[in-house]
């Protein structure tokens, strides 16, 4: 992951591109996620992955990097999304 932050300094990858990679590479560990940007599709529902911590905290980091609050993000998504 340290490659990935060299990556966002240089301006090589945009944040939001930053988190869902992050989110990536810990859904891929089967480890939460920090910034919630993957979801997973169970028994043909679509789910949010496992969280690292509460939605108040994730809106923080979010709102750190940028990215809009979890709500609104998932409020356009194509698919309902639980959580």
């Amino acid at each position: 992951m340290d490659l990935i932050k060299i990556f966002v300094e240089k301006k090589l990858l945009d944040l939001s591109e930053y988190a869902k990679t992050i989110d990536r590479i810990l859904l891929n560990e089967q480890k939460p996620q920090k910034y919630w940007t993957q979801v997973v599709k169970e028994w043909n529902k679509y789910k949010l992955y496992e969280l690292e911590d509460d939605i108040e905290k994730v809106n923080k980091r979010r709102k750190e990097i940028w990215l809009e609050p979890l709500e609104d993000y998932l409020s356009r998504a194509p698919f309902k999304v639980e959580f």
